[in-house]
């Protein structure tokens, strides 16, 4: 007849394998549930996963009917060295489906004169695209050429970094969805200090 300690060793081995079969059963489980909440915890952003078969194709672009002034909300900006003025229609902007989110943009100085772009930017790609332009005479010049831009930190693209960080993009994780970008124009957006 074994003695205590071997009943007892002869358990463990035992002991082990059952409480590993269960942890086979339920850790899938545990994983799906934690990648659920992760996606109701961030419901504002929008990922989407790139096709490495499919090459992207841009959507054709209409230009918009020519906006009114007071369509425009003002940015609070952070960006130093400079008196103007940066704003957004909120009710212009559209996350379309090939991954373009396109907006007006109005760059305005003190004196009141300023300049009106139809853009369009990708977050996965941090670049962005100027459509159309316009002045003071109030209609659409479309510019030539389609290439992308690369959002750098100086120059005159810092504007749209500014965008790109702020108000369009997570960085890391996707676009956020029309209705966070048009709540962050109309109602102000979180800022980042360490901006270059």
């Amino acid at each position: 007849m074994p003695t205590g300690d071997a009943v007892n060793s002869h358990r463990i081995p035992r002991i082990a394998r059952r409480a590993a079969a269960v942890l086979a059963l339920f850790l899938p489980g545990i994983f799906v549930t934690a990648q659920a909440v992760d996606e109701d915890v961030y419901p504002q952003h929008q990922y989407v996963e790139p096709d490495e078969d499919q090459e992207w194709k841009e959507l054709e672009v209409r230009l918009p009917p020519f906006p009114e002034a007071d369509q425009f909300r003002a940015l609070p900006s952070q960006l130093p060295n400079t008196s103007l003025e940066l704003q957004l229609d909120p009710d212009s902007i559209r996350v379309d489906e090939d991954g373009v989110i396109r907006y007006l943009l109005r760059i305005q100085s003190p004196s009141g004169a300023g300049n009106l772009f139809y853009e369009g930017l990708r977050c996965n790609t941090a670049q962005y695209r100027t459509y159309a332009y316009a002045t003071s005479a109030e209609r659409w010049q479309r510019m030539r050429g389609d290439d992308w831009q690369a959002l750098d930190a100086g120059g005159t693209t810092r504007f749209r970094r500014f965008l790109y960080r702020h108000y369009f993009c997570e960085p890391g994780v996707g676009y956020l969805s029309e209705d966070e970008i048009r709540k962050r124009v109309r109602y102000g957006a979180p800022l980042f200090y360490d901006d270059p």
